[in-house]
């Protein structure tokens, strides 16, 4: 073999070994998968965390002050205990700064509410026949209130939605009569959002330590005194009327500031907005997000 030859040949076996090398080589020594699902922890509504929860459009006009109402729940169906914060948005935002949008924690899904005649003094009748007792429900899909029961309701009686007019600054009626609408069992309670019992700065917690501080009244008055949405009020209405010793309302000593909600739990709430006067006609839209509060 001549020497050219022997080079060549050398460096035809070092290319070999090269790659014999190469081939050789791996990079892994298996490989492991793993699928991890994360699934919705805490629900609004019961729904999807992309899903746009949509209410019917409320109307008013710009000479009243109305309070709209509606009831919602988050769901917690993690083992652990979630907390969240309410946050509202208003658009046009320029226009509708004005707007108040509070959040409160409710327990409507079921309650009672007692109704009693009063003295003079505004001190509750004891004695058979003085009170009566009226169970209530709110299913919080619609958020429609009924009347579930009324217990004890004398049959020459009516029981009514009390709706007061508006108030004062100081919390004082401004006039009365205020609109009636009879209600019976299984039926929707009409709330309406000028009801003046509604209206922010109203504290019955304060002036006749309700339980709750905003919200409406049911009375049962007698069927004789009352024409169409009107009552004529009767002399003696403290002691023949049957009337609130607490108010259907939303514990307003509450608010979610931030919300928490204990490990599968639900926890229902309201969204209360008010509306001031004067304000310029188009179309507004406030918008509640649910976010996730997190510790940085």
């Amino acid at each position: 073999m001549n020497k050219r030859n022997k080079v060549l040949s050398i460096a035809m076996l070092s290319l070999l070994v090269v790659g014999l090398v190469s081939a050789g080589v791996i990079s892994h020594f298996g490989r492991i998968s793993q699928n991890i699902e994360v699934t919705q922890g805490l629900y609004v509504d019961g729904h999807d965390w992309d899903e746009l929860i949509e209410t019917p459009l409320a109307t008013t006009n710009s000479l009243e002050t109305p309070t709209f109402v509606s009831v919602h729940y988050l769901e917690n169906r993690a083992n652990v205990e979630a907390t969240v914060d309410l946050v509202d948005t208003c658009s046009p935002m320029d226009d509708c700064e004005e707007i108040t949008t509070d959040y409160y924690e409710t327990n409507l899904r079921q309650g009672t509410l007692e109704l009693s005649k009063k003295d003079g003094s505004w001190i509750p009748l004891e004695g058979e026949g003085n009170k009566i007792t009226v169970t209530y429900s709110t299913d919080v899909e619609t958020g429609i209130t009924t009347i579930d029961e009324i217990d004890t309701l004398p049959t020459e009686y009516t029981l009514i939605y009390y709706a007061d007019e508006e108030f004062t600054e100081d919390g004082v009626r401004l006039a009365t009569p205020g609109q009636a609408h009879k209600l019976e069992v299984d039926e929707k309670i009409p709330i309406s959002s000028r009801d003046g019992n509604l209206k922010s700065g109203v504290d019955y917690c304060a002036f006749d330590s309700y339980e709750h501080c905003r919200g409406i009244k049911l009375w049962a008055i007698r069927t004789t005194d009352l024409s169409d949405s009107t009552i004529t009020w009767n002399v003696n209405w403290q002691s023949e009327y049957y009337f609130e010793t607490d108010i259907l309302g939303w514990n307003h000593n509450n608010p979610l500031d931030p919300a928490i909600i204990t490990a599968g739990e639900t926890l229902d709430f309201v969204i209360v907005s008010d509306v001031p006067a004067s304000m310029t006609p188009d179309i507004y839209t406030i918008t509640t997000s649910v976010s996730p509060q997190i510790e940085v």
